[in-house]
């Protein structure tokens, strides 16, 4: 059997395909809306994000280490002081109100106690008061004053002593006063007293007086009639009661420098009227005290003379309690004879106030060079808060200065 031949024309070309499409998808209209393709992040913002935070906790923490090292900036000051153990034989050194070596300030005070108690009835009196005064004559001639000579006190009231006296040149003496009128508005418990008389005198400076035992007794209206038993029992409790106030009263007004020896203290009570009261009778009692106040730095430079202690500046005593002080009647009107013997520690004296002020502001080389200003002082240690701070702080009142014991 022969067999079939083909030619290219008898081949059929295939036909074309078409793309199959499945049933589930469909066209989207064109006039349906799309959404908008998500944007996309520019490259390095992350990077500059990090750096902002970093910068911000950076300017942060800059701002809470100039807090901290403006608000806590404070100092404190160690100081060592110089030290003299000294021993003082028995001595004696007279003392003075106006002395350059030794001198004395007289300090007083005053308090009043009140007790009421049964009465039997009132009376009226009318009494003057009555004192005693020491009178200053500061001038280089002696001179005399005549009877019921005139002294007045600062409102003007007038008291006059009962007979003439005389006061020495440069010196004192004592007079017995007694108030012009009644009335208890011219007792007076302490206070300075002028001389009218001599006004437009050249012994009008010259002279003066002032109150060396209070002017009392002075009173003017219904007094209050009590049995003696009970009115002498009142006024024993008053006084008892008084003694130690008053003391202690006297005590807190001594200088932080300044000595008042127990011994030294006088005081003097004075009963004032007995005033009718709702209960029955007030019965007052005044106490004044008064002592002489010496220098604790002129002992303690006396002390150092004597014991030959090479130191020029302001020494201090450390313990009194080492030290015994009497203190007795002068020969000379109106001194007093200081005794000192046994030890006594010497220290230097500085004002720490000065020192926390010349600190101020410098650094810890500066503050060397100031130590120049306080011989007193031997050695400096300063502390400086927070610890990088490198100058003490410009206001003194950060800067504490204690002296190391």
């Amino acid at each position: 059997m022969d067999e079939e031949r083909h030619t290219i024309q008898d081949l059929v070309p295939p036909a074309r395909s078409r793309p199959l499409r499945t049933q589930s998808q469909k066209t989207v209209p064109e006039s349906e809306d799309r959404l908008p393709p998500k944007p996309q992040r520019a490259r390095g913002g992350g990077r500059w994000a990090l750096t902002a935070v970093v910068v911000v906790i950076v300017l942060a923490i800059a701002g809470a280490f100039g807090v901290v090292s403006t608000v806590f900036h404070h100092a404190t000051i160690s100081v060592s002081i110089k030290k003299f153990d000294t021993t003082v034989a028995s001595s004696t050194f007279e003392a003075s109100p106006t002395g350059t070596t030794l001198s004395f300030a007289t300090l007083s005070t005053t308090l009043d106690a009140s007790k009421t108690v049964a009465s039997t009835g009132t009376r009226h009196i009318e009494t003057k008061a009555a004192g005693t005064i020491t009178i200053h004559n500061s001038g280089k001639a002696v001179q005399r004053l005549i009877t019921n000579t005139r002294f007045a006190n600062e409102a003007g009231l007038i008291y006059r002593i009962a007979k003439a006296v005389t006061i020495p040149a440069n010196g004192t003496t004592e007079a017995v006063v007694t108030a012009d009128q009644t009335g208890a508005n011219y007792n007076l418990a302490t206070g300075n007293l002028s001389v009218p008389g001599l006004t437009g005198t050249p012994e009008a400076a010259l002279v003066s007086a002032s109150v060396s035992k209070p002017i009392s007794g002075g009173f003017a209206g219904d007094e209050a009639i009590v049995t003696p038993g009970i009115h002498d029992e009142a006024v024993n409790a008053l006084k008892s009661d008084l003694d130690r106030k008053v003391r202690d009263a006297l005590t807190a007004k001594v200088p932080s420098q300044g000595v008042v020896l127990p011994d030294s203290v006088t005081i003097v009570y004075t009963e004032g009227a007995t005033t009718p009261a709702d209960q029955g009778a007030t019965i007052t009692v005044s106490a004044v005290a008064t002592a002489p106040v010496f220098s604790i730095q002129q002992i303690a430079q006396l002390i150092a003379t004597e014991a030959g202690t090479a130191y020029s500046a302001p020494l201090t005593i450390k313990d009194l309690s080492k030290l015994l002080i009497s203190i007795s009647p002068s020969k000379t009107k109106g001194n007093l004879t200081l005794a000192l013997s046994g030890s006594a520690t010497l220290s230097g004296v500085f004002d720490p106030n000065a020192l926390g002020k010349e600190l101020a502001g410098k650094d810890r080389k500066a503050a060397g060079a100031v130590l120049a200003n306080y011989p007193a002082v031997t050695d400096m240690h300063i502390n400086v808060y927070p610890f990088w701070q490198s100058t003490l702080p410009k206001d003194p009142a950060k800067i504490t200065v204690q002296v190391d014991q």
